[in-house]
């Protein structure tokens, strides 16, 4: 069984956007501090450079991710509700109380307890 679940993913999602936010307006401006903007010599000033293009690459392409891993928990969440009732776990291998209402089936007809189905 997959440990892919899109709370996880929706999590990643949050991450990668919120990280890519932090390195856009945090590691930039202590770089720069640090050095005052220009290296005490070339290799310095290459370095910063490196690291400069390194942090743009990953500032373009980690808020596009996160907002993907979004959508595809979206996805997720859909499909696991509406579309695949029986890729859930039997309510009798889950503690009582972990289980929501609209998960726990009866165990006769098959059916959502609660669901006008």
């Amino acid at each position: 069984m997959s440990r892919l679940r899109p709370k996880v993913v929706l999590w990643w999602g949050i991450g990668l956007i919120a990280g890519g936010l932090v390195l856009d307006y945090a590691v930039q401006g202590i770089m720069f501090a640090t050095t005052n903007g220009q290296g005490s010599n070339p290799l310095d000033q290459a370095m910063l450079g490196i690291w400069m293009d390194l942090l743009n690459a990953v500032n373009r392409t980690a808020p596009f991710i996160g907002a993907a891993l979004i959508g595809a928990s979206v996805v997720m969440f859909y499909l696991a509700k509406n579309l695949l009732p029986s890729a859930r776990v039997p309510a009798a291998t889950v503690p009582a109380a972990t289980v929501p209402a609209a998960i726990v089936r009866d165990e006769a007809s098959g059916e959502r307890a609660g669901s006008a189905d």
